[in-house]
């Protein structure tokens, strides 16, 4: 797993991790993101709706694993949308990312 997996695991053990889309949804909205990570294999139509809710709140968007390995990651078996709620965790975040996995 790479070190951006690794440190989302972290953040989630913190709490500083929201899981779903309906949570991440309303969390955007309410401007208490800072980062937006989606798997690769979720619904168009998913897609659709958090890039345009990233970019209109100017949050960075994450679309570079798969459903799996968000899951994984995560203690789960499959998540398509994954929210950051702490400033000082996306910046992390987004400073070990590989390149490529940044989307937008």
């Amino acid at each position: 797993m790479n070190k951006f997996l690794s440190f989302l695991g972290l953040t989630r053990k913190s709490g500083k991790l929201l899981l779903g889309y309906n949570k991440n949804e309303e969390a955007i909205k309410l401007r208490q993101l800072f980062l937006v990570i989606i798997s690769t294999g979720a619904a168009e139509n998913t897609k659709k709706k958090f890039q345009g809710l990233a970019e209109r709140a100017g949050v960075p968007l994450i679309e570079d694993f798969t459903i799996e390995e968000l899951g994984q990651a995560l203690g789960r078996k499959e998540i398509a949308v994954v929210g950051v709620i702490d400033r000082s965790m996306a910046a992390k975040l987004l400073s070990i990312r590989e390149p490529g996995d940044i989307d937008g």
